[in-house]
């Protein structure tokens, strides 16, 4: 009687969060960043539809949207979306997968007309002075640049912590973590590339955190990821100051290239499969831990994704339950972005969308 007690006391404690789709928010944060830059410029609706067209690649019904390149057949997994069945025989009778990516991205009205909406049409449960408090909203976050900094405002008291931002090699850098250092300005920390080890990693971050009261944003890209993911792993007070983490085109699921070694797919599979669950990466307060990815994707690569990072190396599982009784970490997929220099779009625009929907995220979550 008093473990169910106890597992009923511990079930009514858990944060009833609303439902949110990541990838969703995120890209329509995106575009409305676009639609303000093209106001500013004098631009007009048709102008808007061609820079999110290009340069912002979303499909409401592309889960994986590497299966929807590759094998368009076997890519519903489970209960089907709203449209997903007809994109599914659409891009069917496709052959080329890169005709299936211009059609996903380029052609598909339900994609350009997801992107170019009214954001106000998510419903009430996306806005993001809901969560962030004014004066975020949509109008303010298409605002948002230097000289108009109310959005930020808004992000900087919704979540008090110390974003710290954590380069992956040079190689294969998007810019994007050293445009959201400038975006957040004070409130960040940026460091550069290093071979991490995870204490030296965990170290560094007590540092910055010194105080157990003190709260931590990490993002983290490519190579950073895993250390960064075995630091928590390892150090249960450093996971309860975290309020979020986030893998920019991180090697989560391992390198095709890399044989061999800590990034090899079969090092990461395995390391993922035995400590990425409810129980590694508990926290002492039952809140939900967001860990999202954003991917990359270059548009000649095979498979999709990066050279020797597909996209789904990329992305966070559902973590598993190990032996926790409640859950406290959640994985929340972004989607992928242009890696190709020409289709990306401005890094301040990717890097302010980033920031915007992480603090919409935590605060959601009754964080911050």
């Amino acid at each position: 009687m008093a473990g169910v007690l106890a597992v009923g006391i511990a079930w009514l404690q858990v944060p009833r969060a609303p439902a949110l789709d990541g990838e969703r928010w995120f890209k329509t944060m995106l575009c409305t960043l676009a639609r303000g830059e093209v106001e500013r410029a004098g631009g007009d609706a048709d102008r808007f539809e061609a820079v999110v067209r290009a340069e912002v690649p979303y499909h409401p019904a592309a889960r994986l949207v590497e299966r929807k390149i590759s094998n368009p057949a076997a890519s519903v997994p489970g209960v089907a979306l709203e449209g997903e069945q007809a994109l599914v025989e659409r891009l069917s009778a496709i052959s080329d997968p890169q005709e299936r990516l211009r059609f996903l991205f380029e052609e598909d009205p339900a994609a350009i007309g997801a992107r170019t909406s009214d954001p106000f049409e998510l419903g009430p449960a996306y806005d993001p002075a809901l969560h962030l408090g004014e004066p975020a909203s949509w109008d303010t976050l298409a605002a948002w640049r230097e000289g108009d900094d109310a959005f930020g405002v808004a992000v900087r008291r919704g979540v008090d912590a110390r974003w710290v931002l954590l380069e992956g090699p040079p190689e294969h850098a998007s810019g994007w973590l050293a445009a959201m250092a400038a975006v957040l300005g004070a409130s960040a920390t940026l460091i550069g590339w290093q071979p991490w080890g995870a204490e030296p990693l965990a170290q560094r971050l007590r540092e910055l955190a010194p105080r157990p009261e003190d709260r931590l944003v990490l993002v983290a890209e490519g190579a950073a990821v895993p250390p960064l993911l075995t630091a928590l792993v390892e150090h249960a007070t450093l996971r309860d100051q975290v309020l979020a983490v986030l893998s920019v085109a991180g090697a989560i699921g391992g390198r095709a290239d890399e044989p061999e070694g800590p990034l090899s797919t079969q090092a990461r599979e395995d390391w993922m499969a035995a400590n990425f669950d409810q129980a590694a990466l508990d926290t002492e307060v039952v809140r939900l831990t967001p860990y999202l990815a954003v991917q990359r994707l270059a548009r000649a690569a095979w498979p999709p994704g990066l050279p020797g990072l597909p996209l789904q190396a990329q992305r966070f599982p559902v973590p598993g339950q190990g032996d926790a009784v409640v859950e406290t970490i959640e994985a929340v997929d972004l989607g992928p972005l242009w890696a190709d220099a020409e289709r990306a779009g401005p890094p301040e625009r990717v890097a302010r969308a980033l920031v915007a929907v992480v603090a919409s995220w935590v605060t959601s979550r009754g964080n911050g």
